[in-house]
């Protein structure tokens, strides 16, 4: 059912909410009086005509955000002078209307020049109008009307039409103009908004340039928006912090988004010790949002459980929490929803909130199968007659509610523990009451190839319910998915909203832990396709994005977003929400440990099998590599935390699909517990661009917390002692217990300088009479470079050096192996002044910058002096991110030429004794 089908099912006081879309004033009120004598303002006819290029075409394109329905730009643009713009409307003394042309006249203000309004500087000369009305009302739109320069008749009929608008920009008389109409206040708006993205994709201070386009524009989905878009204010509901609410809901609205659901409703007892509804936020949010077009109401939590988090309630009215079931786990606190007086309960909350607002969204309870349902003799554990009756008694109640206020209606949150019994509640619902669909595993579903909404939300809409859902479009969920891979799934948002438009939602109230400032590119990735699924594929949006931000390479950035989301789609599809631990951590150490069996998680995952893992690690590798690139520390932050992640995966495929091979076992037994070593660093690189936007410490302690216990489901794997080294590594060990190898630690503390001139071989800082006293110190073993011990953000050439006494019995084996645990990225290697060794892309054999964190080793002793003082000097260059000697560095005298893998093992081992 399409959503123009479904209009009709929606009641006056949402449609009402559609006039209500104005943006903060910026300037004076005495620029707003209806317009006078526009004819003695007199055009000029001189403006420039230039040409667009296919690349200028392009970033009118990608700054247009939503992009809209219909857009046809044509080739040509007007030059026009900034302080020659006059603006034209007819809007009258509307409040709404003053404080959105006053937020469009700010923005100008602040660009380009003073934006003049049709009754000011009447005489003056203009090379550019702008005319902002309602169709049906303002005379030049009327005459354009009937001009066919716009199509009123068109714009009138589009879906969702109250939001919809038409931009023409085109030459009239000589003058350019722009003409921006719409059905209702809202649309004019979107229309204002598509303005301003159409002046920043070319103009600057010097001037205006105005392609000459044609925008008919609507949504597809008619209410688009989160219930945690205020989460950054949560807890904090006083009068002073109004600003900071409002900074939030006009950034959320920056984004066409239009629905804010505060959730934050709690039951208190009032000064007459009487149940009462209490609202977290300010009632003044309200009206902000109203100012900004965004419908912002409150919402509950699930109903029971903050009745029994309040001890006082439950003191009043004894017998309302559940008797548990001995066998089931309490997870959710719920009602005795058979306890005296619980009718009682529900009226008084649903008539407190129907005397405050004209709008609320209630959730049922949480609660699943038998756990945590009442098991008194009258509830008998039975979660169908839970449901039923907890409908009944809210539906009941709000009949009574609505005699106390004719305006309220409410939201239903629906929920995973009621999908069994949901058409069935509906018995009791009226057809008024909007239906949110939500399920834990469903809606908030990380899989790729399925979709989250079952048909009986079709037979909703069929019942003649108004229906959305909440989908949660990140990459993993909050808990213990937090931070743990980039959020970057463009193909993942546009596949939500395209089901939520195919299915014929009324809107989407999605989930985006803990903040949308957390998840800036998710967040406009589904407004984009909410708005037009079929405007922009993931990948232009991501290009579109780039640009936007002002990325350094966006094409190349687009490109790596890709292949990151590629990856996740190897990780995220088979763990769904929480269950990261369940479904990989503990298969992983229970197959190394011997406890498990060999489970296998990869059922439902879409690479199901070594080859394909393998092929999801190189696309891993090579966005790494590509990251280390591009000036978005960020980016590679993100590309390293995945990567370890499918290098995980990838070892463990490796290890079950060849049990038999002892060899390969240990090999991915190592690299795993190495991969797991490195998480923690890794995670925390990535997490502390995010953490920022974690504004309450609530959310950071989760984050935490739930890492913490993740990390602690490794151990055993970590502390796995396998004394079965490989041929190649015990052979090692033999030739150290037989006094014919041995190892020499480089000290961890080397003296560095920086050369950002590249002057350090003019400056001979790889021969040992070079000073270096006066250089700092940084250290090998901190699993870090030189950004973190004093030398933030500098990116270039920087010089290591240390002194060390090579024992004389050095020179009675055939090689000394010099072996770099890790060097970001570039090394050349100097031993007494010679060049010994380079390390780099070409050198290792690799793609551009994958050599960062790959050992390597050479044979040294060519350049040593036994029995004296060396020195080692090692020149690294790095381009972007961290930088630098980053692992231990160690000498090994032995006879053999082992392979580096060898080496480390047999290091490793000898570490563990």
């Amino acid at each position: 059912m399409s959503n123009h089908q479904t209009r009709k099912h929606i009641p006056g006081f949402v449609l009402s909410f559609l006039l209500l879309a104005t943006v903060s004033a910026g300037c004076g009120e005495e620029a707003f009086a209806p317009p006078q004598n526009q004819e003695t303002a007199k055009p000029q006819a001189a403006i420039e005509t230039v040409a667009l290029t296919a690349e200028q075409r392009e970033r009118v394109r990608q700054f247009l955000f939503p992009l809209p329905q219909e857009l046809r730009l044509r080739n040509t643009a007007f030059g026009v002078e900034a302080n020659t713009a006059l603006l034209v409307h007819d809007l009258g003394e509307n409040e709404t209307t003053k404080q959105m042309l006053a937020d469009f006249s700010t923005k100008w203000g602040e660009k380009f020049a003073p934006l003049h309004h049709s009754n000011e500087h009447l005489a003056m000369p203009y090379t550019w109008k702008i005319v902002v009305g309602l169709v049906g009302s303002h005379p030049e739109l009327k005459q354009a009307a009937e001009k066919g320069l716009i199509d009123a008749q068109y714009l009138a009929e589009r879906p969702n039409p109250e939001q919809a608008y038409i931009l023409r920009a085109l030459t009239v008389d000589g003058v350019s103009t722009v003409y921006i109409a719409a059905n209702a206040e809202s649309g004019l708006y979107y229309g204002l908004l598509t303005c301003g993205q159409l002046l920043d994709s070319l103009s600057g201070k010097e001037g205006l340039i105005v392609p000459e386009i044609e925008i008919v524009d609507w949504p597809d989905v008619k209410w688009r928006g989160s219930w945690t878009v205020l989460s950054r204010n949560w807890g904090i509901p006083v009068e002073q912090d109004i600003p900071n609410y409002e900074k939030t809901i006009r950034d959320f609205s920056g984004w066409k988004y239009n629905l804010c659901e505060a959730w934050a409703v709690r039951p208190v007892l009032d000064k007459d010790e009487n149940l009462a509804a209490e609202w977290y936020f300010p009632q003044d949010t309200i009206g902000l949002g109203k100012k900004y077009g965004v419908w912002v109401y409150p919402g509950t939590s699930h109903l029971t459980a903050p009745f029994l988090r309040n001890k006082k309630l439950v003191e009043k009215y004894p017998g309302i929490a559940a008797t548990p079931d001995a066998k089931a786990a309490k997870e959710f606190p719920v009602f005795c929803l058979n306890a005296p007086k619980m009718d009682e309960i529900f009226d008084n909350y649903l008539v407190s909130l129907a005397k405050q607002f004209d709008f609320a969204d209630l959730w049922l309870s949480e609660i699943e199968g038998s756990r945590g349902v009442c098991h008194c003799p009258k509830c008998k554990g039975d979660p169908r007659q839970a449901f039923l009756r907890e409908t009944e008694l809210l539906m009941n109640a709000y009949a009574k509610a609505k005699q106390v206020n004719p305006n309220f209606r409410i939201m239903l949150g629906l929920t995973q523990g009621s999908y069994d019994y949901n058409l069935e509640l509906l018995k009791y619902v009226p057809k008024d009451v909007l239906l949110n669909f939500y399920h834990g595993t469903m809606t908030y579903k990380t899989t790729f190839q399925k979709y989250n909404l079952p048909p009986s939300v079709m037979e909703m809409q069929r019942m003649g319910y108004t229906v959305g859902s909440t989908p949660s479009p990140t990459a993993s969920h909050c808990y213990q998915g937090l931070m743990m891979y980039p959020f970057q799934t463009p193909v993942y948002c546009k596949l939500l909203a395209a089901e939520a438009v195919d299915r014929g939602m009324e809107f989407v109230v999605q989930h985006l832990p803990s903040s949308h400032y957390m998840h800036d590119f998710n967040g406009q990735a589904m407004a984009e396709f909410l708005w037009n699924r079929d405007g922009r594929t993931p990948e232009q949006f991501a290009l579109a994005w780039a640009v936007r931000k002002n990325l350094d390479q966006p094409e190349e950035t687009a490109r790596i977003i890709a292949m990151t989301e590629y990856a996740a789609r190897g990780f995220s599809n088979g763990h769904g929400n929480n269950s990261l631990t369940e479904s990989i951590v503990k298969p992983i150490v229970k197959y190394f440990t011997g406890k498990g069996g060999g489970n296998w998680p990869y059922k439902g995952f879409e690479f199901a099998t070594h080859e394909e893992m393998s092929r999801v690690r190189a696309v891993c590798e090579e966005a790494t590599a590509r990251a280390k690139k591009v000036n978005n520390p960020e980016l590679l932050a993100g590309c390293v935390i995945m990567q370890r992640w499918i290098t995980i995966l990838e070892r463990y495929a490796c290890a079950v699909e060849n049990r038999k091979d002892e060899a390969k076992q240990k090999e991915a037994l190592a690299a795993i517990q190495a991969e797991v070593k490195e998480l923690s660093a890794s995670r925390d690189a990535f997490y502390a661009f995010k953490k920022p936007y974690m504004f309450m410490p609530h959310w950071q302690r989760i984050a935490q917390e739930a890492w913490d216990e993740l990390m602690a489901e490794w151990k055993p794997l970590l502390d796995l002692k396998d004394q079965k080294l490989s041929a190649n590594a015990a052979e090692l060990v033999e030739a150290e217990n037989a006094g014919k190898l041995a190892v020499l630690p480089l000290a961890p503390a080397w003296r560095f300088a920086t050369a950002p001139q590249q002057d350090g071989l003019e400056k001979k800082w790889h021969l040992p009479e070079t000073a270096d006293a006066d250089w700092k110190e940084v250290r090998s073993d901190l699993g870090n470079g030189w950004e973190s011990q004093g030398f933030p953000e500098y990116t270039g050439y920087g010089w290591y050096r240390q002194t060390l006494e090579i024992p004389a019995a050095f020179a009675e084996r055939q090689h000394a192996l010099l072996l770099f645990g890790a060097v970001d990225e570039d090394a050349e290697v100097f031993i007494n002044g010679q060049p010994a060794f380079t390390h780099n892309d070409k050198t290792a054999g690799v793609g551009a910058g994958a050599t960062w964190d790959r050992p390597f080793v050479f044979d040294a002793k060519p350049f040593l002096k036994p029995g004296e003082k060396n020195l080692v000097a090692v020149r690294v260059y790095n381009r972007a991110g961290m930088g630098g000697i980053w692992k231990p560095v160690t000498l090994v005298a032995c006879d053999s030429l082992p392979p580096v893998e060898t080496l480390q093992e047999f290091l490793a081992a000898r570490k563990e004794k």
